[in-house]
C-alpha cells in the first residue's frame, strides 16, 4: 500500500521543528530560572527591608524615649538651676548675716576685753588705794595718832574728839596738831605712790550725829559739818600747799570738800558710841573711771532745802562725779535738810 505524498513530511524539517522547541523550552527553563532568582532575590530584599524597618522604628521608638528623658533631664536641670540661683542668694543673705554676726561678736569681744581691762585696772587700782591707806594709817601710829580706815571705800576716818570741841567748827589746838601731821603724811605718801595718777578727787568730808543744832553760827548739821570740813582742808593747804595744786588726769583740782550733816552714819546714832563715831572727818580717795569709758554725769535735782554751804566762805572747785570707787561719791546736794532744834553734834 501506498502512502500519500501528502502526510509524508520531508526529515529535515522533523529535525528542524524539533530542535525549534527543544531551543524555546530551554529558554522558558532560564527564564524561569531567572525569574525564580529575582523572585528569591527580591524576597529576601524584601525581608532584609523588613528587618531593617524593625530596626528603624526600635530605634526611632528608642531615641523618642531618650529625647523625652533628655526632655526631663533639662525640665529637672532647669529646676536645679533655679534651686541653686535660690540657694546661691540664701548663701549671700547668710554671708551678709554672717558678717553682722561676726562684727557684733568682735565689737563684742573688744568690749568684753575693755571691761576685764577695766577691771584689772580698778582691781588694781583698789589694791594700791588700799595698801596706800594702810600706809598712812601705819606712819600716823608711828605718831601715836589713831585712825581708822575703810579699805573697800577708801576712807580715813578721823574721829572728831581729836579735832572739835561740840557744836563748834573750829579746830582745837590738839586738832590742829593732828591735822598736820596726818597733812604732812599723807602729801609725803602720795609724792610716790602709784595710786596718785589714778585719783580723781580727795575729799575732805565732815559728818556729824544726828542731834539737831539750831545757833545763830550754824542753824543746821549741814553747815556745821560743812565748816568744820572747810576748816580741816585750810589748815591741810596751810601745812602743805602743794596739796592745793594737785590735780587729777582732767587738770582738775584734786582736793575738795564735803559736808553731809548726819546723813552718812557709821554707827547707831540711838547710842553713845554710835553717835560718836558719826561725830568725825573723813579723808576720801576717789579712783577715776578707766579713760575708755564715757560715764554719764550723775544728774542731781536741786532742791530749795538743800543747804550750798555755810558762811560764805568759798571752798575748792570740786570734781565733776565722773569718778568711780566702793562707795558712794561725794555730794550734799539732794539730801533733806534736819529739823532745826538745839542740840549737841
Amino acid at each position: 500500500m501506498q502512502t500519500p505524498l501528502r502526510n509524508i513530511r520531508p526529515s529535515h524539517l522533523d529535525e528542524s521543528e524539533e530542535n525549534y522547541f527543544i531551543s524555546l523550552s530551554d529558554l522558558m527553563v532560564g527564564l524561569l530560572f531567572i525569574f525564580l532568582i529575582l523572585f528569591t532575590f527580591f524576597a529576601l530584599r524584601m525581608s532584609v527591608f523588613q528587618v531593617q524597618n524593625s530596626n528603624l522604628k526600635g530605634i526611632n521608638e528608642n531615641l523618642s524615649a531618650q529625647q523625652i528623658a533628655l526632655q526631663e533631664e533639662l525640665a529637672k536641670l532647669d529646676k536645679t538651676r533655679q534651686e541653686n540661683l535660690v540657694a546661691q542668694q540664701q548663701i549671700q543673705l547668710s554671708q551678709q548675716q554672717l558678717a553682722i554676726i561676726q562684727d557684733k561678736l568682735a565689737a563684742s569681744q573688744e568690749s568684753i576685753r575693755q571691761l576685764r581691762t577695766a577691771q584689772d585696772i580698778l582691781t588694781n587700782s583698789d589694791r594700791i588705794r588700799a595698801e596706800l591707806l594702810r600706809k598712812i594709817q601705819s606712819e600716823a601710829a608711828k605718831k601715836n595718832i589713831v585712825v581708822q580706815i575703810d579699805e573697800e571705800r577708801g576712807v580715813i576716818h578721823l574721829p572728831n574728839e581729836l579735832l572739835f570741841d561740840v557744836g563748834l567748827a573750829g579746830l582745837k589746838p590738839k586738832g590742829e596738831d593732828v591735822i598736820r601731821q596726818v597733812t604732812t603724811i599723807i602729801k609725803g605718801i602720795l609724792q610716790n605712790s602709784p595710786v596718785t595718777p589714778r585719783l580723781d578727787s580727795i575729799y575732805i568730808e565732815g559728818h556729824t550725829d544726828n542731834q539737831p543744832i539750831h545757833t545763830p553760827e550754824f542753824p543746821d548739821n549741814w553747815s556745821l559739818s560743812t565748816t568744820r570740813a572747810l576748816n580741816t582742808y585750810k589748815t591741810m593747804i596751810s601745812t602743805e600747799p602743794d596739796l592745793g595744786k594737785l590735780l587729777n588726769s582732767r587738770d582738775q583740782s584734786l582736793l575738795g570738800i564735803s559736808g553731809y550733816g548726819e546723813f552718812r552714819p557709821i554707827g547707831d546714832n540711838t547710842t553713845d558710841d554710835g553717835r560718836r563715831l558719826n561725830r568725825r572727818i573723813d579723808i576720801r580717795f576717789v579712783l577715776a573711771a578707766p579713760k575708755f569709758f564715757a560715764l554719764p554725769p550723775l544728774s542731781v535735782p536741786a532742791s530749795s532745802s538743800s543747804p550750798s554751804g555755810s558762811g560764805g566762805t568759798a571752798s575748792p572747785t570740786l570734781p565733776p562725779q565722773s569718778s568711780t570707787e566702793s562707795g558712794s561719791p561725794a555730794t550734799t546736794a539732794a539730801l533733806p535738810a534736819p529739823a532745826s532744834t538745839t542740840g549737841t553734834p
